[in-house]
């Protein structure tokens, strides 16, 4: 495949009517012409962060606290995909939001099965990151489809600065000390002056509004973007913090699916997590997770019948999963227990049964759980806010709190038969509060 030489061009769409209420946004996009598309950095000498680039025009690389979603008078579903894997994701090189990495053939395959998923639905409008591995991405998504394609600056990748173009090892041991920093403490991360995670959470408030506000959206949009970013804009979405950076895992071409209500009396709307991390196959393979050998928490939420648990099991069984419906404390091959009791005692059951498995010495386990859709979202409260029904994360404000309603588990669909996944390092980890979400409600198709 040759690297180079696959630039395309797009419009940018109406970008001014998607902003209109951000004054410093259309003065920035007015003045600035989008990236070029240059070769990958494997054949460029002598580049490195220079203090500048294209996007610095912009004026959207704040630390500031994140917008409010704006105001919505009608239901949109907003769909995030991840671009497919890249030259740099195979280099394992930090790409930030340079604009050097292409598709690799496997990455276009990725992004041709994401547009099979999706093809049943009907978006109105693309939305998509300037960066060259997101619109060749969009191009496999989007193929057939009529609509508008609007480029969204505020949709690139986190801003890396000087980290850009270094390979991980590189980093990990030329500059140790700010790469520790990095993968132990993103949030209060800084690097050449700037915040990176913080900046991105104020700058996926500004792609929410532009997207949110776009005269384009009726009823569904898809977005094309990037990992980083699009764990921002599902946590700016859901009132999480920086702090949650990392927790929601998006792997290539994967997709999440985000559905909005308008919220009462003039408040923000009311978000509910639909799907996350989808794939044409489970993600449960390192290839596929993006991560090595990890502990997981395997969640089947059981129907009134019991088809779909089986077959999701047998799902689970394809990819070395081996045990059956139960909770698999310490080994795969431990006997059966099926949750039968209430919604709290389920929870704290496969709390439990995590925990124990977590602290036990010895190879990587999987914990797989049968349970009520209730159960499995108590679970994930626990997970990612803590243990109160009712808790919500630190730092929302008392009104989105109020438009949001319910617990922050209430707020990830649970559908009968469906699979959830939660990682849990090989090491360190030893609490349910530690885990990273891979995929929820899991399904072979999507519904319109």
């Amino acid at each position: 495949m040759a690297e180079a030489g696959r630039s395309r061009k797009h419009s940018t769409g109406d970008f001014h009517a998607a902003a209109h209420r951000s004054p410093q946004l259309l003065a920035a996009a007015s003045q600035r012409e989008q990236p070029q598309i240059k070769l990958p950095l494997d054949r460029v000498t002598g580049w490195s962060w220079q203090g500048q680039d294209a996007f610095s025009p912009l004026g959207d690389r704040r630390d500031a606290p994140p917008l409010p979603l704006p105001q919505l008078d009608s239901a949109k579903r907003v769909v995030l995909v991840r671009h497919g894997q890249s030259t740099w994701n195979a280099r394992n090189r930090i790409q930030g939001s340079s604009d050097f990495a292409v598709l690799t053939d496997q990455g276009l395959k990725q992004a041709a099965a994401a547009g099979r998923l999706l093809q049943g639905l009907q978006f109105e409008v693309l939305f998509q990151s300037p960066l060259v591995r997101a619109v060749e991405t969009a191009d496999a998504v989007w193929r057939g489809r009529d609509g508008p394609r609007v480029v969204v600056p505020q949709l690139r990748e986190v801003d890396l600065y000087s980290f850009q173009g270094l390979e991980k090892v590189e980093a990990k041991f030329q500059r140790s000390d700010e790469y520790r920093r990095w993968q132990n403490d993103p949030e209060n991360f800084e690097l050449d002056g700037h915040a990176p995670i913080r900046e991105l959470w104020y700058r996926a408030s500004l792609a929410w509004q532009a997207v949110l506000r776009s005269e384009h959206l009726g009823r569904q949009g898809l977005v094309v973007g990037h990992n980083a970013v699009n764990q921002a804009l599902i946590c700016t979405a859901l009132g999480l913090s920086p702090a949650h950076f990392r927790r929601f895992t998006q792997t290539n071409a994967g997709f999440t699916v985000l559905d909005f209500q308008p919220g009462q009396q003039g408040s923000p709307p009311r978000v509910t997590v639909e799907r996350l991390n989808q794939l044409s196959e489970i993600p449960l393979l390192p290839e596929k997770s993006g991560r090595p050998a990890i502990n997981r928490l395997i969640l089947v939420c059981r129907p009134s019948g019991g088809r779909r648990v089986r077959a999701a099991l047998d799902l689970l069984a394809e990819y070395g999963v081996r045990a059956a419906p139960l909770m698999a404390i310490g080994s795969p091959e431990a006997s059966s227990v099926v949750c039968t009791h209430g919604t709290q005692a389920q929870a704290l059951d496969i709390k439990t049964a995590l925990e124990a498995s977590l602290g036990t010495p010895g190879r990587v386990r999987a914990v797989v759980a049968v349970a009520d859709a209730a159960a499995i979202q108590v679970v994930l409260q626990m997970c990612l806010v803590g243990s109160q029904p009712g808790a919500m994360p630190a730092g929302s404000t008392e009104q989105q709190q109020q438009s949001q309603g319910g617990s922050m588990g209430s707020r990830f669909q649970i559908d009968e038969g469906s699979v959830t996944i939660l990682n849990f390092a090989a090491e360190g980890a030893t609490a349910l509060s530690q885990g990273v979400l891979l995929c929820s409600n899991f399904a072979a198709t999507v519904q319109e």
